[in-house]
C-alpha cells in the first residue's frame, strides 16, 4: 500500500484518510481468488475494523459480479427460470458440454450462463474460468460473455483475461481484454 499512495500522488499511506477509498480500489482490484486474503492484509493495517467502514459482502459481491466469478456461487438452477425453449435448453447443453471439454483440467473451476433477455430477442451466454493455485504463486481467470440476436443473425461478445503470479517480492498481473 505505501507504494500505491505514491503513485496516487498522495503523502505516505494514512489509513485514517485514505483506508476508506483506497481499500475498495484495492479489493475490487483483487485477482482470482484473492479478495479474502488481501482483505486480511487491510484489516492488519488500518488502525480499525475495515468493516465499520466499508459494506464488505456488497463489496465482494461488487467484486465477483464484475470479474464474473458470481456465476460458479450460482447453481444452474437459477439460470432455468426462463420458460422451456428448445433453443436455449440445446445452447444450455452445448455450453456443459464446451465447460466440462474445454475447462476440465486439475484445479479449474468453471460455470456458464444462458439466459433470455430482452423479451426473447436476445440470448446472453457468459462463461467463467478460474485456476487458483497459491501454493504455486498463481491464479487466472478466464471471463467470455456473447450476446446473440437470432432474428438479426448477429452476434457480438467480449473476453477478459486476468494473469497474477507472485514470488520472491514479485507480483505482475496481467489483465487483457478482447471485444469480438
Amino acid at each position: 500500500l505505501h507504494s500505491l499512495s505514491g503513485s496516487l500522488g498522495a503523502a505516505p499511506f494514512q489509513a485514517s484518510t485514505m483506508a476508506t477509498p483506497t481499500a475498495r480500489i484495492i479489493l475490487l482490484a483483487s485477482p482470482p481468488g484473492q479478495f479474502d486474503l488481501i482483505l486480511e492484509d487491510i484489516q492488519s493495517i488500518a488502525p480499525k475494523s475495515l468493516s465499520e467502514d466499508v459494506d464488505v459482502s456488497a463489496l465482494r459481491a461488487e467484486w465477483a459480479a464484475t470479474t464474473g466469478h458470481a456465476i460458479v456461487e450460482t447453481s444452474a438452477a437459477d439460470d432455468t427460470t426462463d420458460e422451456s425453449n428448445g433453443c436455449i435448453d440445446a445452447l444450455r447443453k452445448a455450453m456443459d458440454d464446451y465447460v466440462n471439454l474445454k475447462f476440465s483440467s486439475p484445479g479449474v473451476r468453471a460455470a456458464h450462463r444462458v439466459k433470455q433477455e430482452d423479451g426473447g430477442e436476445t440470448i446472453t451466454i457468459t462463461t467463467y474460468a478460474e485456476r487458483i493455485d497459491l501454493a504455486n504463486h498463481s491464479v487466472g481467470s478466464w471471463n467470455a460473455c456473447y450476446t446473440v440476436n437470432p432474428s438479426l443473425g448477429h452476434i457480438s461478445g467480449s473476453v477478459s483475461i486476468t494473469a497474477h503470479t507472485f514470488e520472491n517480492g514479485g507480483n505482475v498481473q496481467l489483465h487483457s481484454n478482447m471485444s469480438l
